[in-house]
C-alpha cells in the first residue's frame, strides 16, 4: 500500500511543473437565403411615389416558408453582406455563402429599390448548411387625423399643426412606422371626410400582417364616443 502511494504522489509532482496546451480550430459552415418581397399592390407598394420598398415588405426566408394570404416576389440585385462577404442576388432572389466561421452574424441586405438597408442577426451553425428566415415582428400603420377648418361646423385652431406635428413625431421617432403608400400622410382638412376615413381604414385592414397594428390619432372635434370628420353636420353623430 505505502509503494502504491508513492508512486502516486511521484506522478501528481510532474504533472504541477507542466503546462498543458490545447488547440482549437474555427468550425465553419455556410449560410443560404432568398430575399423576397410582399406584393401588396401596384398602389400599396411605393413609398410617395419614389418606387422605393420598405424593409417591412422584406422577408428573407425559403420560398413559400411563410403561410399566409401575402404573395412574396424575389428581390433580383439587392446586395447581401456578411462577414465582409458579398452577393449580388439573381432573379430567384437566392444567396450562399460558404466557409463562414460559426457563431452569430450581422446580415446586412441593401438595394438601390430599399428605403433604407435592412440588418439582421443570424447564427451560423458549425458543419452544416444554415438557411436563413426573417421577417419584420409588426409594422405600426399611424392614420393621423387633423380638422382645423370645418365644412359645417366652427374652425378647431391649431389641430391642422398639430397633426402634423405628430405625424413627424411617429415617423421620425418610431423603426417600425409602416410607411406603405398611401399610409404615409396625414388626412388634413377637406381630406378627412367620414368616406375617406372609413376608406383608409379598410385599405389598412386589407393589407396589414396579423402582427401588424393600427395607431388613429385624431385632432378636431370630437366626444366620448365620437369624432367629426370634416363633412360632418352632428345630425346625427355618425
Amino acid at each position: 500500500m505505502k509503494r502504491k502511494i508513492g508512486v502516486l504522489l511521484l506522478i501528481v509532482s510532474l504533472l504541477a511543473g507542466c503546462s498543458v496546451s490545447v488547440t482549437t480550430y474555427p468550425r465553419y459552415g455556410s449560410l443560404q437565403g432568398t430575399v423576397q418581397v410582399v406584393d401588396r399592390g401596384y398602389e400599396y407598394q411605393s413609398m410617395e411615389g419614389s418606387g422605393l420598398i420598405d424593409p417591412q415588405d422584406i422577408v428573407i426566408a425559403p420560398q413559400g416558408y411563410f403561410d399566409d394570404d401575402h404573395v412574396y416576389k424575389a428581390l433580383e440585385g439587392a446586395l447581401v453582406e456578411v462577414d465582409g462577404k458579398q452577393i449580388i442576388t439573381g432573379g430567384d432572389g437566392r444567396f450562399f455563402f460558404r466557409d463562414l466561421t460559426s457563431g452569430q452574424k450581422r446580415v446586412r441586405v441593401s438595394s438601390s429599390k430599399l428605403t433604407q438597408d435592412l440588418e439582421f442577426s443570424v447564427y451560423v451553425e458549425p458543419g452544416k448548411t444554415t438557411e436563413t428566415r426573417f421577417r419584420w415582428e409588426g409594422v405600426g400603420y399611424y392614420l393621423v387625423i387633423g380638422i382645423e377648418d370645418y365644412w359645417y361646423e366652427e374652425n378647431s385652431p391649431g389641430s391642422r399643426r398639430d397633426a402634423q406635428d405628430m405625424h413627424s413625431l411617429f415617423k421620425n421617432n418610431n423603426n417600425l412606422y409602416g410607411t406603405v403608400k398611401p399610409f404615409n400622410a396625414p388626412l388634413l382638412d377637406g381630406e378627412a371626410t367620414k368616406d375617406k376615413i372609413k376608406e383608409m381604414v379598410q385599405d389598412i385592414a386589407r393589407v396589414a400582417t396579423p402582427k401588424d397594428y393600427i395607431v388613429i390619432y385624431f385632432s378636431g372635434h370630437m366626444g366620448g364616443d365620437y369624432l367629426l370628420p370634416y363633412d360632418a353636420n352632428r345630425e346625427p353623430y355618425d
